[in-house]
């Protein structure tokens, strides 16, 4: 199995985070279960399956285990969206879409059907990735308004590797702690207490990946966990796996470029 990701078509940069792949070659056999690390970003999915339907998912922010059979030949292509803009570009309630999972047709206006069929054809990765990116720049979600505030929130929070502290973002927003809070909340979802885990558990991931010999005590002085003991409880909580069982379901995946 391979997971990679692209960047985002020219102009949707502050909305776009990534185009993205992962496709399981069809000569293996047998169904993988896949742990989808979570990003609490929304992504648009498609998905051409050979053993279920093929269709256009609404992956929502996900902040918890979330798990995908995979069949042998299995392609699935996205656009995933900065943690803050998805739902406001697509037109959708944040908080709503929190670890939820839906058939994009019937709830937007646009699907990219057509590309979906080019998967299910066996198109190159090439021509799916500039088919997927002229959809996106039709959309015109660069006409989106983003709150400010909040960005620079999401921004500092990656920054810090997910372990800052949720009161230095006054400071850095310039904004009453009760008023960021809600704005965050409204904006992606989540509280910012939230995606400060998700992001730190993600940070530490990658790290492993970066650095398999590095032992997960030292990745969690590393990314601002307490002790290896606060790392685990939150893996737990955030990937529904110890750390260990984690790594060794991402092992399993070839990885191209990625941004954590």
């Amino acid at each position: 199995m391979r997971y990679e990701e692209y960047a985002p078509p020219p102009g949707l940069v502050d909305h776009v985070l990534s185009l993205w792949s992962f496709q399981r070659p069809a000569g293996e056999t047998g169904v993988v279960q896949h742990l989808i690390p979570p990003d609490a970003c929304l992504s648009l999915a498609l998905a051409a399956r050979r053993e279920r339907p093929s269709e256009v998912i609404l992956v929502g922010a996900h902040d918890g285990p979330l798990e995908v059979p995979i069949f042998p030949g299995d392609r699935y292509w996205g656009i995933r969206f900065w943690p803050d803009a998805g739902a406001a570009c697509l037109g959708l309630p944040a908080e709503t879409w929190v670890g939820r999972n839906a058939p994009a047709r019937g709830i937007l206006p646009s699907t990219p059907d057509d590309i979906l069929s080019m998967l299910q054809g066996g198109a190159t990765d090439d021509e799916v990735r500039d088919a997927l990116g002229r959809w996106a720049i039709l959309q015109r979600w660069e006409m989106t308004p983003l709150d400010a505030a909040v960005r620079l929130a999401v921004l500092a929070i990656v920054a810090a590797r997910g372990a800052l502290p949720i009161q230095e973002l006054p400071k850095v927003t310039g904004l009453s702690s009760r008023t960021i809070l809600r704005r965050f909340r409204a904006a992606t979802g989540l509280t910012l207490k939230r995606y400060a885990k998700v992001r730190r558990a993600r940070e530490a991931v990658a790290r492993h990946h970066e650095s398999p010999s590095t032992t997960w005590s030292r990745i969690a002085a590393d990314v601002g966990y307490a002790d290896h003991a606060h790392l685990t409880r939150e893996f737990r909580e955030i990937h529904g796996a110890a750390p260990s069982e984690v790594a060794r379901l991402i092992g399993r995946i070839s990885h191209g470029t990625i941004r954590p």
